[in-house]
């Protein structure tokens, strides 16, 4: 780097005794900030995002004008100044220069016909510059044709190794994308140079699409986009359709005869045309609908192995069939999908399986109670091994070390050691102001500890003064951005409270910490959190809280656990399949009210693609919100009558209290009722150590 820009900017920072190391700091912050500032409404990029970088760097950039401070709304941001982007654009240049030939060759591993669609079909247009592409395609709602082709698998999978490939050469960053009432999700950000270099590096096959190929996918668009105007009138959806059509630039007898072929399925109406009050046609059934237009979008997108063999040489293709014939005939059944979940629980007297399929049933989550030594743990343990069969990710809350090992290895999973992880409750989640956050943590510690209304209110206290120490106010939006506090700050407030206050304010004071002292002492909820949800949703995962002393310790870091994921899901968005199952044995250790995190999970999880399995002795402590949000119960003996006559009832049938509590001697020996069965099933269940 010996241009004069650069030159001049080494000899400013070495005036502030800045040491070849810091200098080359000072250029990734320019650098990166240069990058960043693309996204969104290209205001800049958001000072929360640049917590790696040296403070003090950062504010000598600041004073030889390098970079500068703006606002956008309530976000704080960093961009570049003039002399800033000459020194972003050559530090990018450079970058590329030094890299250019790992990028092409890793460009050409890529699937072409992929790169077509992520380059040619959208980012050729103008969208790129807003954002590049959401770090988790979760994201994505609605039926966008675009979104929906993004939500693919294959192509998020494609683009984030391109972008995660760019990210290692320091070539993309990772920073929000802001809009005027609050952040979005994290998004992967490139400059202008480096997409121009990929339009220069990517195989030119990659932008080889046939006409008949491209009209079909801007057919296709143009029905998915019109779609949005289909629920709310006639006139709406006509008109939309029309201005589409313009904009495509297709002719209507194109639209005409792919609508009649969905018509002649029983999909939508015949086509009628653009004459009369009437809409052009009439979607009959959406979800076939949304199906039909989501197939024919992917499949001119994926490449088959026949597309890959052709133009090669006589002598080459048969030796690419050969190859293939080779590999079928060692061909494996495939692996069956979350989409086909189907869990075998055991047999009845008659030898005829029976199977747990969730997407039968009203809702996709399952209980099992059971005495100690019925065999629940064993059948948890049966069904987990079940949803790994179907690659299907879920997470375990191990209370008592039971999927664990003592040499801390699980064959269920990861384990996710919670002395290296932290959450941080105070994070504004969602939609959440302040005030919401206060309510809803100290709401939380109440219902573990059961606290007195008095403390709850020192607690509460206590945590609007947290938020104020760091200028974050209930009523100033603009404020709610900084960064938030920890319950380090909420003990420190606490602190205060009991110094400044008489004796009865001590006294209650001295009550909530011995109380809630193991939460402080064990700083899980002392620092920003770094628990890694996009890991966890994605792979199987116990975590093992039986690291943590006491009961409410666990049940306390399991409630903020679970809420976090829950905000968490509702960033990813709907899913129709099933995507995560959350697991709790010992269900009995946490609350099921409305309020409680396990509570509010269970009533929204079959609109996220998740279902919950809750294992217990204890069944009297589920409340209504349970049985009212579960596909299926299984019994297991319950030797306390009290428990059986609770079961009973929910088993409904001719299956008595008595049955549930003597006729279940047997260990393993059950009865499990499906919400899309009238009555009760009797059965043995396999137990895992059988699979």
């Amino acid at each position: 780097m010996d241009d004069s820009n650069l030159a001049d900017l080494k000899e400013e920072l070495k005036e502030e005794d800045l040491n070849d190391d810091e200098i080359s700091q000072c250029i990734e912050i320019i650098r990166d900030i240069y990058i960043g500032q693309n996204v969104g409404n290209g205001y800049g990029i958001l000072q929360q995002d640049c917590y790696k970088f040296d403070t003090k760097l950062i504010a000598l950039l600041l004073k030889h004008n390098y970079i500068e401070e703006g606002k956008y709304y309530s976000n704080h941001l960093y961009c570049t100044t003039e002399k800033g982007l000459k020194i972003g654009e050559l530090a990018v240049t450079n970058l590329i220069d030094e890299n250019k030939e790992d990028i092409e060759r890793f460009l050409n591993e890529q699937p072409q016909k992929i790169l077509n669609f992520i380059i040619q079909e959208h980012y050729l247009k103008k969208e790129y510059r807003e954002f590049i592409y959401p770090v988790d395609a979760g994201d994505i709602v609605g039926f966008n044709w675009k979104d929906r082709l993004r939500k693919s698998n294959k192509i998020h999978r494609a683009w984030t190794s391109v972008l995660m490939k760019l990210e290692g050469f320091g070539l993309c960053i990772r920073t929000k994308h802001y809009v005027a009432k609050g952040l979005r999700e994290e998004n992967y950000v490139i400059a202008p140079e480096v997409f121009e270099v990929l339009m220069e590096l990517c195989p030119k096959e990659a932008f080889t699409t046939t006409p008949e190929e491209h009209d079909k996918i801007r057919i296709y668009g143009v029905l998915s986009y019109s779609y949005f105007a289909h629920p709310y009138s006639s006139d709406a959806f006509r008109d939309f359709l029309w201005e589409q059509l313009i904009s495509a630039e297709l002719d209507e007898e194109k639209i005409k005869e792919t609508v009649n072929k969905m018509a002649e399925m029983g999909i939508t109406s015949k086509y009628r045309g653009f004459q009369g009050s009437q809409a052009p046609f009439s979607i009959k059934n959406r979800r076939r609908y949304e199906d039909w237009l989501e197939k024919n979008l992917l499949e001119p997108i994926f490449e088959t192995s026949s597309e890959r063999i052709e133009g090669k040489g006589k002598e080459e293709e048969k030796e690419v069939v050969k190859v293939i014939t080779d590999v079928k005939e060692e061909i494996k059944p495939p692996i069956p999908s979350p989409s086909d979940l189907k869990i075998l629980l055991g047999s009845d007297k008659n030898n005829k399986e029976i199977f747990w399929e969730p997407k039968k049933e009203i809702n996709w989550s399952f209980v099992i109670v059971g005495s100690a030594g019925t065999g629940k743990t064993q059948t948890v343990k049966a069904i987990l091994s079940e949803f790994a069969k179907f690659k299907l990710p879920y997470i375990i809350f191990d209370f008592r070390n039971d999927y664990i090992s003592k040499e801390k290895e699980s064959e269920f999973g990861q384990i996710l050691d919670l002395s290296t992880i932290s959450i941080n409750p105070l994070e504004l989640d969602g939609d959440n102001t302040p005030k919401d956050q206060k309510y809803q943590i100290s709401d939380i510690i109440d219902l573990v500890y059961n606290i007195g209304e008095r403390q709850i209110g020192y607690i509460r206290s206590a945590i609007k003064h947290s938020y104020e120490d760091k200028s974050i106010n209930e009523e100033e939006e603009d404020s709610w951005n900084n960064v938030p506090p920890t319950f380090d700050d909420i003990q420190n407030n606490l602190n205060r409270i009991f110094e400044g206050g008489d004796s009865g304010t001590r006294s209650s004071i001295e009550g909530i910490f011995a109380r809630l002292d193991p939460i402080f002492d064990y700083r899980i909820f002392s620092a920003k959190t770094v628990m890694p949800f996009e890991k966890i949703t994605k792979g199987q995962t116990v975590v093992n809280l039986g690291i943590l002393p006491n009961e409410k310790l666990k049940s306390v870091v399991c409630e903020f656990f679970m809420r976090k994921l829950r905000y968490y899901l509702d960033k990813l968005g709907e899913s129709r399949e099933p995507r995560l199952y959350v697991t709790i044995d010992e269900a009995h250790r946490l609350k099921y009210e409305r309020e409680a995190s396990a509570g509010q999970l269970l009533k929204e999880a079959r609109k996220y693609g998740v279902g919950m399995l809750l294992a217990t002795q204890d069944p009297v402590d589920f409340t209504d919100v349970v049985y009212n949000n579960i596909g299926g119960i299984m019994s297991l003996q319950l030797t306390d009558p009290k428990y059986a006559k609770s079961i009973a009832e929910h088993l409904g049938g001719k299956v008595t209290w008595q049955n549930v509590k003597n006729d279940l001697s047997s260990k393993f020996s059950a009865y499990v009722k499906f919400s899309s069965n009238r009555d009760a099933i009797r059965f043995d269940a396999v137990p895992f150590y059988e699979r």
